[in-house]
C-alpha cells in the first residue's frame, strides 16, 4: 500500500523497512495544529491507534519485539480515553513526541540512550494508567536486545527518490524526458474503506484552499524566463505537493496522500516544461472537485489522470486503477458517533455549572465571550421563528450550526453548562433536520425555553446577568425529548405539517437575497483603554481651552501695545517737528564755511539725529507689533481648528464605546416572552431603531430599567385574550419599543396597546396611602406620575411579576441618576406610552458659565428650556416670595446663590464692571423643567458664555453633593463646579421638607401632593452596614424575609453616601469596620436633622460595658452581641421601630 521505489540498479528495496518509516511519518502527520498561532492539536484517537497497530506489524516484520510491545501499550492507553476533551488534549501533547523517539530508536536499535528515552516517555505523568516496574524492566530487555537493521535495509527504509541527474531546464515542449530511473507502484487493496470523520472533510477543504495560493505562486515562478526563478519555482512546487500530502495523511485521506507524493516523485524525474506546468495548473480545480464529493468515482478518476498525464511514457506508474477505486472508497462518520457516550436520563447539577476552570487560557475565554452573544442570538432567533409556527428547515439548520459552534467553544473553554445543553439540543436538531421535520408544539416550547436558558447562561458568563435558576429543569426537559426520540422515533416530536413544503412556498422563493457586504476588519480593545483615551482627549481639550484663553489675553495685550506704539509714534513726530522749528530759531555756533547759504544747505546737530532715530524706531516697533498680531491671529485660528479636531476625536472615541441596541434585543424579547408565559398572555414586541448606537455603560444600566417597563406593560397594560377580543382588539398584545437620537439626547419610547392607566384606581390608592389630600385636585399627568413613586402599586396582591411597588420607582430612580427624565402619556383603553430621555454621554456637557456670589459656576444645559433677561419691574413679591409670570403660569423665583448657600456679601468686593447682570438688559432668569414636568425659575447674576465642557468626577474623597455632577477646568486654570439645576432644585425641595415644609415624593415633586404619613403602610427600609460579606448577606436576608426593603453598605463611609439619597426606617451596623466604624457612623446619623430619629441597632462581638457605654453615648438604641437569634432580633427591632413610628 505504500509507494515502493527501485534503486538505480533495478533491485527492489526492503519493503519492511520502507513500511516502518512510512508508519513513523504517518504517525507524525496525525497531529495537526489548530490554527497557525495555536498550540493545541487536532488528532483522531481511532486514527492514531490504527497507525500504532500498523507500526507494531512493521516492527514484527523488522524483528523489533520491543517496539511491538511499546506500540501495543500506547494503543491500549489511547483506548482508555473517557471522552473528556481535556484528557484527549493532554494525551495528544504526550503522543506527538513519540514519532521522534521511535525514529531515534529505529536508526540505532538497542542504543541505551534511545531505549531509556522511550522508557522515560512511558513513565511520564498524564497517561490514563501507569506502567508497573516489572513491565518497564521487561520492555528494557526487549528494546536492548533488538538487532540493528542492516545497512541495506536501513538505506532502503529511507524515502529517497533515486532519479536521473536533472538536465538543464528548458521550456521547449518538444524536449521532454521521462526519468526512466523511477517506477511507482500504487497497487493496494481497493476494497479497503477509509473511515474519515465529517469534521475532517470540512477541515481538509479549508486547509487545501489555503494551500492553493502557494501552488499558484510556485507555478508562476516555474514559468518565468529567469533561470533562477524557474529553479526556485520548481523546488517550491515540489515542497507544496509534499505539504499537501502530509496534510492529507494527517486527516485520514491516505489514498490522496499517496497520489500527491507520486506526483511529487514524477516531477523530480521530469524536466520543467510548459506541458508539465499546464498539467499541474489543473491540480487545484481537480482537488476541489474531488473534495466536494469524494464518493463520486469520476472525480477520483480525473484526479488520478494527473499522474497519467505526468507519466508520458506510461511505464513509471502501476496500479492507478486501484488507486482511483481507493480514492472513492471513503466512509464519512460523525465525530460524535465515533466518541458517542451514553446519554444520561437524569440531569445532574454539575451538568449546568457555569464555572470557568482556573487554568483556562485567557485568549480562549475572550474568544468564547465574543462568540457567545452572536451565536446565542442566532440560535434564539431561529428557534423563535420555529416556535411561532413560521419556521422552515433552514431555521433548523441555523439553530443546529449555532448549537454545534457553541458546544465546541464551550468544550474548549470547559464551561459544562453551555456544552451539555447545546450538545443535547444538537442531538434533537440533527434528527429533525435529517427528517426535514419541524418540531411539534410541545418540543417547540421546550426548545424556546432552552433558547432563553442559553441566553441567560451567556449573559451570566459575560457578566451582564444572573445564571438561570431553572437551568437544570430545562436540561431535564431537553434530555427527556432526546431520549424519547431515540426510543420512539421522530414521529413523537415532528409537527403534523410537512416542513419541506414550507421551504418551497412562494414566499420563500420570493424572498430577496441579502446584499453581500464587504467584511470590515475589527479590533478588540479593553474598555479601560477606551476610558483612558477619553481621559487623554479630555485633558487635551482642557489644555486647548486654556491655550485659547491665553491667546485671547495675549491678543488683547498686543492690541494695547499697538495703541501705545501709535501714541509713541505721534509723540516722536511731534518731537521731530519741534526740533526742526527750534533748530531754526536757536543761534548756531560758528561752523566751518561750506560755501552754501543756510537756505541752500541744511545742517543738523545730534538732537536732530536722536529725534529722527526715535521716529524710525517707533515706526519699526509698530510694524513688528502688527506682524506679531497677525501671527497671533493665525495661531488663534489654528488653535480653533485644533479644538474642532479634538471634538471630532472625542466623538470618534465615544463611538468606540457605542454599541447598537441589537446587542440587548434578545434580553428584551426574552423578558416579554417569559412574562407572557407566567401570565398566560401572548404578546409581541416590536423593536424600532434597534441599530441606534448607545454608550455601552449607559445601555447596561438602561436595559434593566427597560425590562421593568416591559414586564409592567405585559402585566398591567396588556389584557387577557378574551378581554381584548371583547374590546375589538387583536388577541395578541403589541408592545412597540423605539430608540432614536435627537442631538445629544437618546430617547426611548415604550408604547403598548393595552388598557392604559386606571386613573381613578390610582387616585383611590393615593388616598389610601396618604399621598393625596382630601382637597387635592390633580391633572391626569400628575396622577399618572404616582406609579413612579416608591412603594406605589395598584395591584392588591403580590405576584411573581408585580404588586410589590418596587418596579417603576426603580426605573425612575435610575433615570434620575443618569440625569434623564421620564414622561407618561396614557389613553384609557388605548394603552400607555413611557418616554425616557437620557443624555448620550456624561463625559462632556453643554454648559453656561455663570457668576454667582462671586463664584464662577458651570450650569449644565439639561432641563433649561428658556432664558429671560428680566428687570426689577418684571418681578413681583407675593408675601415673602418673589414670583414671575411666565405665559399663564406663576413661577417662584429662586436665586441661584440661595440654592447654593453662597455669600451675597462677596458682591461688594467685586469691580463695578463685573456685575453685568445689573445692566439695563436685566438679570438672566432660567426657566427649568423638572423631570415631573413642573417649571421652575432660577435667577442668576450673569452669564459669561456658553461652551462644551469636559466634566471630571470629584473623586472618592468627596461625598455626593446634590446638584453638582462634577467639576471642570476653565481656560484661566480655575476650577468651576458643574451644576445640574433639576437635581439642585429637587435637593432644595427635600431640604425644605426637613425644616418643616411639605416634602413631596421625588416622582411627583411640585404637583401639590402631600407628604405620606408613617402609618400609611409603606414598605419599611433597613440599611445593613457590615464589612463581613457573610454577615451582611445573612442579616439582609433576615430582614428581606420580614418584609423590609433592604439596602447594604460595606462600611460607614458607604452608608453615609446612601444616607444622602434615602432616609431608612432602621440602621443595622457593625462596630469595627474600615474607613468609618459603627460609632462614627452613629454619631454622624445623630448629627443630621434628616436622620436624627432613625433607630440604630449595633451588632458586634464586643460585649464589654465600656463598648456599650460608647455606643449609647453616640446614639445607638439597641446593642446586641454575636451570635444572635433572628427571631429575637426581629422582635426587638419591631418594638424599636414601632415606638418610633
Amino acid at each position: 500500500m505504500g509507494i515502493h521505489q527501485v534503486s538505480a540498479d533495478g533491485l527492489p528495496p526492503d519493503a519492511v523497512g520502507g513500511g516502518l518509516f512510512d508508519c513513523i511519518d504517518a504517525l507524525g502527520g496525525a497531529f495537526v495544529a489548530d490554527g497557525e498561532e495555536s498550540e493545541s492539536l487536532i488528532w483522531c484517537p481511532q486514527q492514531v491507534a490504527g497507525i500504532l497497530g500498523a507500526l507494531a506489524e512493521a516492527a514484527d516484520e523488522a524483528g523489533l519485539p520491543g517496539l511491538i510491545d511499546v506500540s501495543v501499550l500506547l494503543a491500549d492507553r489511547i483506548s482508555m480515553i473517557d471522552g473528556e476533551p481535556s484528557n484527549q488534549t493532554r494525551l495528544g501533547e504526550l503522543l506527538v513526541r513519540f514519532p521522534l523517539l521511535v525514529m531515534d530508536y529505529v536508526l540505532a536499535p538497542g542504543d541505551p540512550d534511545a531505549v531509556e528515552a522511550i522508557l522515560d516517555f512511558l513513565q511520564e505523568e498524564g497517561w490514563p494508567v501507569g506502567a508497573a516496574a516489572e513491565e518497564i524492566e521487561l520492555l528494557r530487555l526487549l528494546l536492548l536486545s533488538s538487532p540493528a537493521l542492516d545497512d541495506d535495509s536501513a538505506e532502503a527504509a529511507l524515502p529517497l527518490v533515486c532519479a536521473a541527474p536533472e538536465p538543464e531546464p528548458d521550456l521547449n515542449p518538444a524536449e521532454t524526458a521521462t526519468g526512466g530511473g523511477v517506477q511507482l507502484d500504487f497497487s493496494c487493496d481497493a476494497n479497503l474503506v477509509q473511515s474519515i470523520p465529517t469534521e475532517m472533510l470540512a477541515l481538509a477543504v479549508e486547509a487545501f484552499e489555503a494551500s492553493y495560493a502557494g501552488l499558484d505562486e510556485a507555478l508562476a515562478l516555474a514559468a518565468a524566463e529567469d533561470r533562477e526563478q524557474r529553479d526556485q519555482g520548481w523546488e517550491q512546487l515540489c515542497d507544496e505537493l509534499e505539504r499537501l500530502a502530509a496534510g492529507a495523511e494527517a486527516m485520514g485521506f491516505g489514498a490522496l496522500a499517496r497520489l500527491l507524493l507520486g506526483a511529487r516523485t514524477l516531477l523530480d524525474a521530469r524536466r520543467p516544461n510548459l506541458d508539465v506546468l499546464a498539467v499541474m495548473a489543473d491540480l487545484p480545480d481537480r482537488l476541489r472537485d474531488y473534495l466536494s464529493d469524494p464518493l463520486e468515482p469520476s472525480r477520483a478518476d480525473a484526479l488520478v489522470a494527473i499522474l497519467r498525464e505526468l507519466d508520458v511514457a506510461g511505464v513509471a506508474c502501476e496500479g492507478l486503477s486501484q488507486l482511483a477505486r481507493s480514492l472513492s472508497s471513503v466512509e464519512f462518520i460523525r465525530q460524535d458517533a465515533v466518541e458517542q457516550e451514553r446519554r444520561p436520563v437524569v440531569a445532574e447539577r454539575d451538568a449546568v455549572s457555569l464555572d470557568v476552570p482556573d487554568d483556562i487560557n485567557q485568549e480562549l475565554l475572550d474568544g468564547l465571550l465574543i462568540e457567545l452573544p452572536i451565536q446565542t442570538s442566532a440560535f434564539t432567533e431561529a428557534i423563535q421563528h420555529i416556535a411561532s409556527g413560521q419556521g422552515r428547515v433552514v431555521d433548523l439548520d441555523i439553530a443546529k450550526r449555532s448549537a454545534h459552534t457553541l458546544k465546541g467553544a464551550a468544550n474548549t473553554v470547559g464551561v459544562k453548562g453551555i456544552a451539555s445543553l447545546t450538545h443535547y439540543l444538537e442531538d434533537i436538531l440533527i434528527v429533525l433536520a435529517e427528517h426535514r421535520a419541524l418540531p411539534n408544539l410541545g418540543l417547540s416550547q421546550t426548545l424556546a425555553y432552552a433558547a432563553d436558558c442559553l441566553e441567560a447562561m451567556s449573559e451570566a458568563l459575560t457578566g451582564s446577568g444572573q445564571a438561570p435558576e431553572d437551568a437544570i429543569d430545562v436540561l431535564q426537559d431537553v434530555l427527556n425529548w432526546a431520549n424519547r426520540i431515540d426510543a420512539q422515533g421522530i414521529e413523537v416530536a415532528a409537527a403534523a405539517h410537512d416542513a419541506a413544503s414550507a421551504d418551497e412556498s412562494p414566499e420563500s422563493e420570493a424572498a430577496p437575497a441579502r446584499p453581500e457586504r464587504d467584511a470590515v476588519p475589527m479590533l478588540r480593545v479593553s474598555t479601560s483603554l477606551v476610558d483612558e483615551q477619553l481621559r487623554l482627549v479630555g485633558e487635551a481639550m482642557t489644555s486647548t481651552a486654556q491655550i485659547q484663553n491665553r491667546l485671547q489675553l495675549a491678543l488683547r495685550q498686543i492690541k494695547a501695545v499697538d495703541e501705545q506704539n501709535q501714541m509713541l509714534r505721534q509723540l516722536a513726530h511731534d518731537l521731530e517737528d519741534l526740533v526742526d522749528l527750534r533748530g531754526v530759531a536757536l543761534p548756531r555756533p560758528a561752523m566751518t564755511d561750506t560755501g552754501f547759504d543756510t537756505l541752500e544747505f541744511d545742517q543738523y546737530d545730534e538732537l536732530h539725529t536722536v529725534a529722527r532715530r526715535l521716529v524710525e524706531i517707533t515706526t519699526d516697533a509698530h510694524e513688528i507689533t502688527r506682524g506679531t498680531q497677525e501671527q497671533m491671529v493665525q495661531l488663534a485660528d489654528l488653535v480653533t481648528l485644533q479644538a474642532r479636531t479634538q471634538l471630532e476625536s472625542q466623538d470618534a472615541v465615544l463611538r468606540t464605546r457605542m454599541v447598537p441596541v441589537t446587542t440587548v434585543a434578545a434580553r428584551l424579547h426574552r423578558a416579554v416572552r417569559q412574562t407572557g408565559r407566567l401570565l398566560d398572555k401572548e404578546v409581541e414586541l416590536v423593536l424600532k431603531g434597534a441599530e441606534t448606537l448607545i454608550d455601552g455603560n449607559l445601555l447596561t444600566h438602561l436595559v434593566d430599567a427597560l425590562m421593568h417597563v416591559l414586564r409592567n406593560a405585559v402585566d398591567h397594560g396588556i389584557e387577557p385574550a378574551e378581554r381584548r377580543l371583547a374590546a375589538g382588539k387583536d388577541p395578541v398584545g403589541h408592545i412597540e419599543l423605539t430608540f432614536r437620537r435627537e442631538g445629544d439626547v437618546t430617547i426611548v419610547t415604550c408604547r403598548d396597546d393595552g388598557r392604559g392607566l386606571d386613573l381613578e384606581q390610582i387616585r383611590q390608592q393615593a388616598h389610601r396611602r396618604g399621598l393625596l389630600g382630601e382637597a387635592g385636585s390633580l391633572s391626569d399627568d400628575q396622577l399618572a406620575r404616582f406609579i413612579l413613586a416608591a412603594g406605589f402599586s395598584t395591584r392588591e396582591g403580590a405576584t411573581q411579576v408585580s404588586g410589590r411597588g418596587i418596579g417603576l420607582d426603580a426605573v425612575n430612580a435610575m433615570v434620575e441618576e443618569l440625569k434623564g427624565s421620564i414622561a407618561l402619556r396614557t389613553h384609557h383603553g388605548a394603552g400607555l406610552s413611557v418616554e425616557i430621555r437620557l443624555p448620550t454621554t456624561l463625559l462632556s456637557v453643554q454648559a453656561l458659565l455663570t457668576r454667582s456670589g462671586g463664584t464662577m459656576l458651570a450650569i449644565a444645559a439639561r432641563g433649561i428650556e428658556e432664558i429671560h433677561f428680566v428687570t426689577a419691574d418684571q418681578l413681583r413679591l407675593l408675601g415673602d416670595q418673589c414670583i414671575y409670570r411666565h405665559g399663564g403660569q406663576i413661577l417662584d423665583v429662586l436665586p441661584l446663590a440661595d440654592l447654593l448657600h453662597l455669600d451675597h456679601r462677596q458682591h461688594a468686593r467685586e469691580p463695578d464692571g463685573a456685575r453685568r447682570g445689573e445692566t439695563s438688559v436685566g438679570q438672566p432668569l432660567m426657566i427649568v423643567r423638572m423631570s415631573s414636568g413642573v417649571l421652575k425659575a432660577v435667577l442668576v447674576e450673569e452669564i459669561t458664555e456658553s461652551r462644551s465642557l469636559v466634566v471630571k468626577k470629584l473623586g472618592p474623597y468627596v461625598g455626593r453633593i446634590d446638584g453638582v455632577v462634577g467639576a471642570t477646568i476653565l481656560g484661566d486654570g480655575g476650577v468651576a463646579s458643574v451644576v445640574d439645576l433639576p437635581d439642585l432644585l429637587r435637593a432644595a425641595e427635600g431640604a425644605g421638607s426637613a425644616s418643616g415644609e411639605i416634602h413631596l415624593p421625588r416622582a411627583v415633586a411640585g404637583s401639590g401632593l402631600e407628604r405620606p404619613s408613617a402609618s400609611a403602610g409603606m414598605v419599611r427600609t433597613a440599611l445593613i452596614v457590615d464589612d463581613s460579606i457573610s454577615a451582611r448577606r445573612m442579616t439582609a436576608q433576615v430582614f428581606r424575609d420580614a418584609g423590609f426593603d433592604v439596602r447594604t453598605a460595606i462600611d460607614g463611609l458607604e452608608a453615609v453616601t446612601l444616607l444622602n439619597r434615602l432616609v431608612p426606617d432602621l440602621i443595622m451596623t457593625d462596630l469595627e469596620m474600615p474607613r468609618m466604624n459603627g460609632l462614627e457612623l452613629a454619631a454622624h446619623v445623630r448629627a443630621r436633622d434628616a436622620t436624627r430619629s432613625v433607630p440604630i441597632v449595633m451588632i458586634t462581638s464586643r460585649s464589654t460595658e465600656k463598648h456599650r457605654q460608647q455606643a449609647r453615648a453616640n446614639g445607638v438604641d439597641l446593642y446586641l452581641t454575636k451570635p444572635f437569634r433572628p427571631d429575637d432580633l426581629l422582635r426587638q427591632v419591631g418594638v424599636l421601630v414601632g415606638g418610633r413610628g
